[in-house]
C-alpha cells in the first residue's frame, strides 16, 4: 500500500539529447492527482522548439519519468 501526501514537487525537463532545458521546482503538491502547466519556456525564457522532451517529475524520494511531445 503506498499513501500520497502533501509536499513539494520538483519537474526537470530534458531535451532527448540530454541536455537540462529547465527546472520548475517548489511546486505544491497535495495527496492525490495534481497538474502542472508548462508555459514551454527554457531556463533562459526562450520558448522550445517542436519535439520530445523527457521529462522528471520528483516528490520526496519518488521520482517518475516520462515523455512530453512538443507540436507548434
Amino acid at each position: 500500500w503506498i499513501q500520497s501526501m502533501d509536499g513539494s514537487v520538483s519537474i526537470t525537463i530534458y531535451s532527448v539529447s540530454g541536455r537540462r532545458i529547465t527546472t520548475l521546482g517548489n511546486l505544491p503538491g497535495s495527496a492525490g492527482y495534481n497538474q502542472h502547466h508548462w508555459n514551454l519556456h527554457d531556463g533562459d525564457g526562450d520558448m522550445v522548439a517542436s519535439g520530445a522532451y523527457i521529462y522528471v517529475v520528483s516528490a520526496g524520494d519518488s521520482e517518475v519519468t516520462g515523455v512530453a511531445t512538443v507540436v507548434k
